[in-house]
């Protein structure tokens, strides 16, 4: 896994994301962190490479959603 296998890892963690807010649930995805603790606290074999840490829980906060700028305004057909 990894950069060796390209970003494979994306699509996988904006998933498990979306499926975590389906639930009510928030997550963040950590991708910045020295690898060794995280390796040995999951125990997690040599021949793989920790890429990701995905902490999900119950939010704190329920912010309004953002206003978003009408699809009119953002994309324009060309014929």
């Amino acid at each position: 896994m990894g950069a060796e296998r390209g970003n494979l890892q994306s699509p996988s963690v904006q998933n498990l994301l979306l499926a975590a807010h389906a639930r009510g649930l928030g997550g963040v995805w950590v991708g910045s962190f020295d690898e060794e603790p995280v390796r040995a606290l999951l125990d997690i074999p040599d021949d793989l490479r920790p890429v990701a840490l995905v902490p999900v829980g119950y939010p704190a906060e329920h912010p309004l959603p953002r206003s978003r700028v009408p699809h009119e305004q953002m994309v324009k057909v060309l014929r």
